[in-house]
C-alpha cells in the first residue's frame, strides 16, 4: 500500500480539472531509486523524469528563484531551461494495465471494508468519532 499512499491517486490526477501531465518529476530521496520511479511511472502510466541532485530540489528551488529575484533569469521558463535531466522512466504498457486492474480491486475492496474500517476506528479511536 506504501506505493498508494506515497503516489497520487491516478484516478484522482485523471479526473482533476487541471492540465494532464505529459511527465513528471521526482525528486526527494526515493527518486534515487530506479526501482522506485519506474514502478511510479508504471502505475501513473506517465514518463518519470529525475533531475541531477534530487535530494537537493528544495535548495536549487530556492536558488533559482533567487536567480530571478536578481534578474540573472526573467521567468521560471529560463531557469527551467538550466534543470538538466539525469533519468527518465517510462511507463511499461503491460505493467501499466495490470496496475490499472489492480487499482479497480483496490477501489472494490476499500468501498467493501468502509464498515469495518469504521467500527475499527470507533474502537481504536473513540474520542475521534
Amino acid at each position: 500500500q506504501i506505493g498508494t499512499v506515497l503516489i497520487p491517486d491516478p484516478e484522482t490526477l485523471r479526473n482533476a480539472k487541471t492540465p494532464q501531465f505529459e511527465v513528471i518529476r521526482a525528486v526527494g530521496g526515493c527518486a534515487n531509486s530506479d526501482t522506485w520511479m519506474q514502478r511510479n511511472a508504471d502505475v501513473l502510466d506517465t514518463p518519470i523524469e529525475v533531475p541531477e541532485s534530487p535530494q537537493h530540489a528544495a535548495a536549487i528551488g530556492v536558488a533559482c528563484c533567487a536567480m530571478i529575484g536578481l534578474g540573472v533569469c526573467h521567468s521560471f521558463a529560463d531557469v527551467s531551461k538550466q534543470i538538466r535531466i539525469a533519468r527518465r522512466f517510462e511507463p511499461v504498457p503491460a505493467n501499466a494495465a495490470r496496475y490499472t486492474e489492480l487499482y479497480a480491486v483496490w477501489k472494490d475492496a476499500e468501498k467493501r471494508l468502509e464498515e469495518i474500517n469504521g467500527r475499527i476506528a470507533g474502537i481504536c479511536l473513540p474520542e475521534e468519532n
